[in-house]
């Protein structure tokens, strides 16, 4: 039976010659033209001739207003394709739903919708057997490139899924992209990076959002890993890395440079007190491109601060870095005695004990050196001898330790007291020995005229010695005074202050004057008849110059402490 070749089907019991005939003949006219078409549907065939497209539905489309043909594409459409059917042009319409257009590729199955009295077609979505959606991307991130025009490199991870076929950035201002019409397409297809510059302006914020698509252009929605922002602006970034390195008076400050294309100027400002708001908010340490500045001439107890601003080329910038210092190079200490504070050179101090008293160090522990003067001896016919002297390097002084100190006084008619730095001392130098001989001490006083000595009754005085030296004798039975043979300087140092000169003898011309040291602070000796004073040596801890009428009185000592020397 002749049917049986289209149908291939066994229909005994079918009595309707008139139905089987009609199907035949449908069948007869679909092979005559199958040799000339291909990608046979479900409902209808397509050949492309000269740019559009001509269908053969398998029924008659009848007089319906909209019908609909299932066919297989030879190649996706494009806005302004035609397709003609059954001598008809439909201008094949792409809508505004990018889920619906582009919604085949060559050889996918496709519903399309005709519109007679518009002369329209379309693409229907779903056409066919759905293919699943696609993983979507993952780690969207985007990056601002540097330069005097802005723009951003925008990257992504595609996901390993047969399904996808690529993907669609959408690029929004301000906020992030509900759907892919929502905002700016940049980007569709497989790689997975792409640099946006087209649109964009400093100072916004834009976000992008990434949509996964199969082949019938299907979209996955989820935003897990496809969301990502980035703020434009001229302005750089503030620096890094910043570091304070302090030196008692001074603070060397060193930063990270923002890499900017857009960076002008780095200002430091300076500021007493509060951190700096602005770069005119206080005084400008440092101004350039560079990455360290040294601050000198820092007060002790000060609270500095410092803001550091990375300035761009619109003269803009974002919040400074800031940096604290309150220089602590002077202790921090009480004492319940006379004292005297002092900065030296350096930024080193020294503290002079002038009567005595309880130190208290309050500062943290710190390494010291201790130098101590004994009082001056007394004069009479000879000179008192100077205070010994002691110097004592690096000895430890803890935070919150207590102190004794004490001061030796000078000698009124006899030995100058001793002085104490804790259990650290130094004696007080000694009177005249006997009759015209010289007092012994850091330096030793110098020898006087014997009122009794008949054969020499017009001899000179002895000087009073400097520097830990001798007196001068003035004969062979009136000596000066030992001196202690070393030098009588402030911590035995070379550039110290000279301390403990010996008190100088009397004699019938005037008396001799008593050994170098500032301050002059001992006293003269007294002079009565024919015998004239000796004068009084110098320095704290001075020996009192030789009288002819009763005891001249020596120098005070004095105690000092200093931070520790290399």
């Amino acid at each position: 039976m002749r049917q049986g070749k289209y149908l291939g089907l066994n229909l005994p019991d079918y009595t309707d010659a008139a139905d089987v005939q009609k199907l035949v003949e449908n069948f007869e006219k679909l092979e005559e033209r199958a040799p000339g078409w291909t990608n046979l549907s479900n409902s209808g065939t397509v050949l492309e001739t000269g740019g559009s497209f001509q269908v053969a539905p398998l029924f008659p489309v009848g007089d319906a207003g909209i019908f609909a043909i299932t066919l297989k594409m030879p190649r996706a459409f494009v806005e302004g394709d035609v397709v003609m059917v059954e001598d008809t042009a439909y201008n094949l319409y792409q809508g505004s739903d990018p889920a619906d257009s582009e919604a085949f590729k060559a050889g996918e199955v496709v519903t399309l919708n005709f519109d007679k009295a518009a002369r329209k077609c379309w693409a229907a979505s779903g056409a066919g057997t759905p293919k699943p959606l696609p993983a979507q991307i993952s780690n969207l991130q985007g990056v601002a490139q540097e330069g005097e025009s802005p723009s951003i490199v925008w990257t992504w991870t595609n996901p390993v899924d047969e399904n996808f076929a690529g993907m669609v950035l959408v690029v929004k201002e301000g906020s992030a992209p509900n759907g892919v019409t929502d905002g700016v397409q940049v980007y569709k297809g497989s790689a997975t990076t792409v640099t946006q510059s087209e649109g964009l302006q400093f100072e916004r914020t834009y976000y992008a959002r990434g949509y996964a698509y199969n082949s019938q252009n299907k979209y996955q929605m989820d935003a897990t890993g496809a969301i990502a922002s980035v703020e434009l602006s001229a302005v750089p970034d503030q620096v890094s890395d910043v570091v304070l390195t302090p030196n008692k008076s001074q603070a060397t400050l060193s930063w990270t440079n923002p890499v900017s294309t857009n960076l002008q100027t780095v200002k430091v400002i300076q500021k007493i007190g509060s951190a700096p708001e602005n770069p005119n908010d206080g005084t400008q340490v440092y101004d350039g491109t560079g990455t360290t500045v040294t601050v000198d001439n820092l007060q002790d107890s000060i609270d500095y601060r410092f803001g550091i601003f990375a300035i761009g080329k619109n003269g803009k910038y974002k919040d400074p870095v800031v940096k604290n210092y309150t220089p602590a190079f002077l202790p921090r200490y009480s004492y319940t005695g006379d004292h005297q504070l002092i900065k030296d050179e350096n930024n080193h101090w020294r503290i002079k004990f002038l009567s005595s008293g309880v130190l208290e160090w309050l500062s943290e522990d710190a390494q010291i050196d201790v130098f101590l003067v004994g009082g001056g001896g007394s004069g009479s016919a000879g000179g008192g001898g100077g205070g010994y002297t002691q110097t004592h390097k690096k000895q430890i002084l803890e935070k919150n330790q207590r102190v004794q100190i004490y001061v030796g006084a000078g000698g009124e008619d006899g030995s100058g007291g001793t002085s104490y730095y804790g259990n650290l001392y130094a004696q007080g130098g000694t009177s005249t020995r006997l009759n015209g001989i010289g007092g012994d001490g850091g330096s030793g006083g110098g020898g006087g005229e014997r009122g009794s000595d008949p054969s020499n009754p017009s001899g000179t005085a002895g000087r009073g010695g400097s520097d830990g030296g001798n007196g001068e004798d003035l004969s062979s039975y009136s000596y000066g005074g030992r001196g202690q043979g070393r030098t009588t300087r402030e911590f035995g140092e070379p550039e110290g202050a000279l301390y403990s000169g010996g008190g100088g003898g009397r004699d019938l011309y005037g008396g001799a004057p008593g050994g170098e040291g500032t301050p002059v602070m001992a006293a003269h000796g007294a002079s009565a008849g024919s015998l004239r004073g000796g004068g009084p040596g110098g320095g704290y801890g001075g020996g009192g110059g030789g009288s002819s009428s009763g005891k001249s009185k020596g120098a005070q000592g004095i105690v000092i402490i200093r931070d520790a020397r290399a």
